[in-house]
């Protein structure tokens, strides 16, 4: 299966980049770029593309831009491809509160054991293990100007 990117700009200069699958399999009978103009066909049928949109070019998906992590954050400005790091942070903090929510269901389980076995030490270092993962959003730093250092970025609390 290829992934290819469209770009779509408006008539405004500011795009919007939407991901395409080409699988031949399930279009034997077409070329690739047929496949993409028939799905960017059926995405204007169904409203997923609206507006003064056109396609400005297929593109590979660029290592420079965080793989496809950051895909909501790409935008294109004037055929310009960047990320826009404000929502790569939004989405990188999403993945790891995504995380930390699982870290902190397990130790749900852990304390009501400690719960019941009345065993308070286990109780205290439960509750603060659960108050550091609950404050890594307002806590952790998520500085970063490429998408490259942001990936870097990782409590170490959910290794």
């Amino acid at each position: 299966m290829t992934t290819k990117s469209i770009i779509t700009e408006s008539t405004r200069g500011v795009g919007r980049l939407r991901q395409i699958f080409y699988n031949p399999e399930l279009l034997p009978t077409l070329t690739e770029d047929q496949a993409i103009d028939e799905v960017i066909a059926r995405e204007k049928e169904v409203g997923l593309l609206v507006g003064e949109f056109w396609i400005v070019k297929h593109i590979d998906l660029p290592e420079k831009l965080g793989e496809d992590r950051f895909f909501e954050a790409w935008e294109s400005n004037n055929g310009v491809i960047s990320i826009n790091m404000e929502k790569a942070r939004a989405i990188h903090m999403d993945l790891i509160r995504s995380v930390r929510n699982q870290k902190l269901s397990e130790l749900d389980s852990q304390y009501m054991r400690a719960i019941e076995a009345n065993n308070n030490d286990a109780k205290k270092t439960i509750e603060k293990e659960k108050q550091i993962l609950r404050d890594i959003p307002q806590t952790f730093d998520l500085s970063a100007n490429t998408a490259e250092q942001l990936i870097q970025k990782w409590p170490s609390v959910l290794d």
